[in-house]
């Protein structure tokens, strides 16, 4: 009998996505700490900073840096790159 293999959640793919897209666009690990937070927690900046251990300033920063890097204007536009990554992704599997 085969064996039926089980598909990656929702979350693994946009975990991937957030790791792909990071390596592309030359995000720091921690840059992309912030925006597995934002992409997989939607957290916001005061809770991203508490549960990194750094300053909302920092995640601030962060953030901005990762809009250059994707060469988004908005952190919105940096989630839909990411979104239509993990899209295109799970329709490979």
């Amino acid at each position: 009998m085969k064996k039926k293999t089980r598909k990656p959640r929702a979350t693994t793919i946009l975990s991937q996505a957030v790791t792909d897209l990071s390596a592309k666009n030359g995000v720091t690990p921690a840059e992309e700490q912030v925006l597995k937070e934002l992409v997989l927690r939607g957290n916001r900046a005061p809770v991203i900073a508490t549960t990194l251990g750094i300053s909302s300033f920092t995640v601030n920063n962060h953030v901005k840096s990762i809009r250059r890097k994707f060469g988004a204007a908005t952190r919105e536009q940096v989630l839909v790159a990411i979104a239509q990554h993990a899209i295109k992704s799970a329709m490979k599997l």
